[in-house]
């Protein structure tokens, strides 16, 4: 984000956690997610327990994923991008609002995504002795 516009609501969020982790005496995993939640007062802060069994989290190589499919942007000076399911893996970049729109080829040649291909699950590496 450009430079003294990089508020982001999800780091908002993590401040109002912080504030109630730094006044919290937390034992637990249950005790930490308890804290999560009263961290908010409208619900917003939810957390996401990874070792629930009734809903497991899984983490995805997405990066894998994408680089068989996708090239990166060559520069990044752009801040403003758009995305238009018209013209699939097109990127159309500028890089203030009053500048001139380019529109960048991501998709590498051939390249097709395949719905039925799944991404490599990450399993989570777990704590050491």
């Amino acid at each position: 984000m450009e430079a003294g516009h990089t508020e982001f609501y999800p780091d908002w969020h993590f401040g109002l956690w912080k504030v109630k982790w730094r006044h919290s005496n937390v034992e637990t995993l249950a005790e930490i997610a308890a804290s999560v939640w009263k961290s908010s007062r409208n619900g917003h802060n939810a957390p996401q327990l990874v070792d629930d069994p009734v809903a497991p989290l899984f983490f995805y190589d997405w990066a894998t994923f994408f680089k068989r499919i996708f090239k990166p942007i060559p520069i990044i000076l752009y801040h403003h991008f758009r995305i238009d399911k018209d013209h699939p893996g097109i990127v159309f970049v500028r890089e203030y609002a009053t500048s001139q729109e380019m529109a960048v080829n991501i998709l590498k040649a051939g390249a097709a995504v395949d719905p039925t291909v799944l991404q490599l699950v990450i399993p989570p590496s777990g704590l050491d002795a």
